[in-house]
């Protein structure tokens, strides 16, 4: 069913969380970088302009959201790669500043919210360098603090995609900078108790880039994206 379109126009390489019955969708680019934040009612069906966000209007950062509050981490804006963290609490509509990334600036990275430990897993990327990111951290929110964990596995990785499920991250597909610069299938299984990555089953059909996902009822779902750096869009 088709539901009312979003408020804040055209744009691409967006971010987004949702907190309890709204979706949040914000930043992103169209012949320049937005800051603008729209909240989408489920029950009315509307949009709704928010404070703008709290950091510069970029591009390619990554979103989640945890303990009811919305995290915005990294991303590119006119002055290159971020590493910033920003917090939106949705009772004031306000923005808070937190202590950023330690790994650097970076856009199309990866981020993890666990529910079971209150926790943000944030990594790989691109950092505009030559090579792709493979590093992987932890978030507390709570103590606003940052550790470095075992890094991914998989190699180089931009346009990764992940989701928890059961107090694991999973996380794999997008770009592997390999020296083709194609999409992945690959998937892997991150424990935060072990502080160790397995690989499992890998994504089937094409390879991915920059693909959605999503869990509900303890599954965790994959779709669309792009089979490589230039090739086809997915639709399944």
């Amino acid at each position: 069913i088709q539901k009312t379109n979003f408020g804040g126009g055209n744009r691409t390489v967006a971010c987004g969380f949702s907190i309890s019955a709204k979706g949040y969708i914000l930043t992103g680019s169209n012949a320049g970088f937005y800051n603008d934040v729209w909240a989408y009612d489920t029950s009315a069906n509307t949009w709704t302009q928010k404070n703008n966000f709290g950091g510069s209007a970029r591009e390619g950062a990554a979103a989640v959201s945890i303990l009811g509050h919305g995290f915005v981490i990294g991303g590119k804006d006119g002055n290159g790669f971020k590493k910033d963290v920003w917090e939106y609490t949705p009772a004031s509509d306000s923005w808070t500043s937190r202590a950023s990334c330690p790994g650097g600036g970076r856009y199309y990275a990866v981020a993890v919210a666990d529910s079971a430990n209150s926790k943000i897993y944030y990594g790989t990327g691109d950092s505009g360098a030559a090579s792709y990111l493979t590093d992987w951290w932890v978030y507390d929110p709570i103590a606003n603090t940052w550790n470095s964990l075992a890094p991914f596995p998989g190699g180089q990785r931009s346009y990764a995609v992940g989701f928890c499920i059961n107090g694991k991250i999973y996380m794999g597909t997008g770009n592997n900078n390999d020296g083709t610069d194609d999409a992945s299938s690959d998937w892997w299984a991150y424990d935060p108790g072990s502080n160790t990555w397995t690989s499992v089953a890998g994504v089937p059909g094409n390879t991915l880039r920059d693909a959605c996902t999503f869990v509900i009822g303890g599954r965790g779902y994959i779709c669309v994206g792009m089979n490589s750096i230039y090739g086809e869009f997915n639709t399944l």
